[in-house]
């Protein structure tokens, strides 16, 4: 899905680190692996993103490479604010790591 797309389907609070589906003013969770299911009604298609990713790519309008990693640099899996997520290439992931 287009990062324009996106926009246009789901909001993201920067302070509060919460994505909304606009059309239905509901919250988006992740599963307990990160990712979260997102619905695009005009092709009827469902696709997997990973939430830290997803949220750093509402709040800059940068879409990330299917090899870099955003990372919550507070390391709680929960704090998705975007004060928090700092992208990585994959070759400083595995230096960070």
């Amino acid at each position: 899905m287009s990062v324009k797309r996106l926009k246009e389907l789901y909001s993201y609070d920067l302070l509060s680190g919460e994505v909304k589906n606009i059309k239905l003013d509901r919250g988006v969770f992740p599963a307990h692996d990160g990712f979260v299911m997102l619905f695009e009604p005009t092709t009827k298609k469902a696709h997997k993103y990973k939430l830290t990713k997803l949220c750093y790519t509402l709040a800059t309008g940068v879409e990330c490479k299917k090899s870099d990693r955003v990372i919550q640099k507070d390391l709680d899996e929960t704090n998705f604010a975007f004060a928090n997520l700092r992208l990585l290439s994959g070759e400083e992931y595995k230096r960070y790591n």
